[in-house]
């Protein structure tokens, strides 16, 4: 193939090309305008529009959603052993926080979009049950998860009567699943609340 050779400033109008050369050891064969870059060629320049479109779709165009709810008190040791549908969320528009389009109801809080999320509730408590410990799992569209948190032992002797529950995992949620929250009592009954402190947390990871 015949090579021209052009030095100094030269103005085209345009460029036609079967095979462009520099000094370095790749030799550029075309010109690809594809967003998602699925040819992983290592003879093709990429345009700005393509390159844009692949930055955005897979790190500048990420949105944060999140969420933080404070509950209401309820007793949340009753139900004996058996897990109990804790309606303790804030109705719609008292979100404490609301950084997407989450919605809430005393049933739960619903996801805006399709995603992964990782899901956190601090729940202080305090009772008069002698060791009572209630226990805490979420729930997605009213169906207890396998995770639940029983760290909330009291004893309700030398003013022992506060403990708290708390944990964090992550769920793959499909738009408007509803995270709630069921509870119940692991040894003895008695009436335990948790406290207007309590929070639940979600945000979308992915």
């Amino acid at each position: 193939m015949a090579r021209t050779v052009l030095s100094g400033n030269v103005d085209l109008n345009i460029v036609e090309f079967d095979q462009l050369s520099g000094t370095g050891a790749l030799d550029v064969s075309t010109i690809l305008d594809q967003d998602g870059m699925a040819n992983d060629s290592a003879n093709a320049l990429a345009t700005q529009q393509s390159i844009k479109a692949y930055v955005d779709t897979n790190a500048g165009g990420v949105t944060i959603e999140a969420c933080k709810a404070f509950l209401s008190s309820a007793n949340i040791n009753s139900g004996g052993g058996s897990y109990t549908q804790r309606n303790i969320f804030p109705v719609t528009g008292s979100l404490t926080i609301n950084q997407g389009s989450f919605t809430s109801t005393t049933a739960g809080i619903a996801v805006p979009t399709t995603g992964l999320y990782m899901c956190m509730f601090n729940i202080p408590v305090n009772g008069n049950s002698n060791r009572g410990a209630p226990e805490f799992r979420f729930t997605i569209n009213g169906t207890g998860q396998t995770e639940s948190s029983v760290c909330t032992y009291m004893r309700n002797s030398s003013g022992h009567n506060d403990s708290s529950g708390h944990m964090l995992t992550v769920y793959s949620l499909t738009a408007s699943d509803v995270i709630g929250l069921q509870s119940r009592a692991t040894s003895t009954t008695g009436t335990v609340n948790n406290t207007t402190s309590s929070s639940v947390s979600i945000i979308r990871i992915s």
